[in-house]
């Protein structure tokens, strides 16, 4: 904030000032072209796709009881934290751009500024945690069947999805300090500016300390490459696993083992991909940035590139239930099944547990102990 002036006659002392008549200052604070892209098109893009296919997914489980399947239990709980983070990560930038033209959080008090942080990092750490969860039940599933078995129970998957959500809750609690100050500034709008008429004194929402900064990168960053790391080894294992099963000719192990990975492996690379861009560019450069005691990154190229990055990660959170269905034709038939509600209700079975986990998923081929009910 070194545009910032310490003393100002028209606003009062102590209360720092944002001169927009200064082309460099004008530079940093108004919008660029890609965050009113972000607000204008890329939000509501995102909402039109997501929105739906994320409750159509949950409406699938809800008509189809056949696919209440272990698995699905927890992608049921991601298409929630899906569905929430865009609702409410768009509601809360396309508001702000509205009442600003401002890049930077506006609000009017620290409760909400608290209250928007911990609301999104929850939202964002638990769509992590959850993608993670969904791996390591695949993993048991295929590598250790005996031992799944052995541990499969409804209580224990209920405990798991709710530590899920109690330890994305403590993480986004540590690093709402990020966004926890109210900074006030006055603003000196340019006297050609149509702009003139609005308050001259704004209110944003700003890191305490730098510490809380530090920290939430770190953690950020740490979290996002624990779960590639982790995603990775439990995924390769699994095709390894897949590939030396005998399932008939080796020709159908292959088949097998292609039609259970593409599912797998699509899923988790495509939510980690668009992740990263945030990550290293909101994060990584940040840290960087923060060890030099400058900017790894100019000013402006950090505001065109970051919107780019949130949509990416909005996208991710609106395309989980296109690749369940375009990848797995079980899928796409329980969806017909759950959407066609005034054709006969063909194939909707109920899922058992009385086999290992990957056997009872129906997203996997060698699904064998689905009970067949026909009205």
């Amino acid at each position: 904030m070194a545009e910032f002036q310490n003393e100002s006659a028209f606003c009062g002392a102590g209360i720092p000032v944002v001169d927009l008549n200064n082309d460099a200052t004008a530079t940093k604070w108004y919008s660029t072209p890609t965050q009113v892209l972000l607000a204008n098109i890329g939000i509501p893009a995102v909402l039109t796709i997501g929105i739906p296919a994320n409750l159509a997914f949950l409406f699938m489980l809800y008509r189809v009881p056949r696919m209440r399947t272990v698995t699905n239990f927890y992608l049921a709980n991601l298409a929630v934290s899906d569905t929430l983070y865009l609702c409410f990560y768009s509601l809360i930038y396309i508001r702000s751009h509205r009442r600003t033209p401002f890049w930077p959080l506006h609000e009017n008090s620290e409760a909400a500024c608290l209250t928007q942080s911990v609301t999104l990092d929850l939202f964002y750490f638990s769509s992590n945690y959850l993608i993670t969860l969904v791996a390591v039940e695949r993993y048991y599933a295929v590598c250790h069947p005996l031992r799944s078995l052995q541990r499969a129970s409804p209580y224990r998957r209920v405990a798991l999805v709710v530590v899920t959500w109690a330890l994305a809750l403590a993480f986004a609690v540590v690093v709402c300090p990020r966004l926890g100050s109210l900074q006030k500034v006055c603003i000196i709008w340019p006297e050609t500016n149509h702009l003139t008429s609005q308050a001259t004194a704004l209110t944003f929402c700003w890191a305490s300390k730098q510490w809380s900064l530090l920290l939430s990168y770190c953690l950020y960053v740490g979290i996002w490459s624990i779960g590639v790391v982790a995603n990775l080894v439990m995924y390769v294992r699994i095709v390894r696993r897949l590939g030396r099963r005998n399932i008939g000719p080796q020709q159908n192990a292959m088949n097998v083992r292609n039609k259970v990975a593409r599912m797998l492996i699509i899923n988790s690379a495509v939510f980690f991909i668009l992740q990263m861009p945030r990550v290293v560019v909101f994060n990584v450069f940040a840290l960087v940035s923060a060890s030099k005691g400058g900017n790894a990154m100019p000013t402006g190229d950090a505001a065109t590139i970051f919107p780019i990055a949130v949509f990416l990660v909005l996208l991710n959170s609106a395309v989980n239930p296109y690749i369940f269905t375009l990848t797995n034709p079980k899928y796409r038939q329980a969806l017909r099944d759950a959407l066609c509600c005034c054709c006969p209700k063909r194939r909707v079975g109920v899922a058992t547990d009385t086999g290992p986990p990957e056997q009872n998923d129906p997203g996997n081929p060698g699904t064998q102990q689905t009970l067949q009910t026909r009205t």
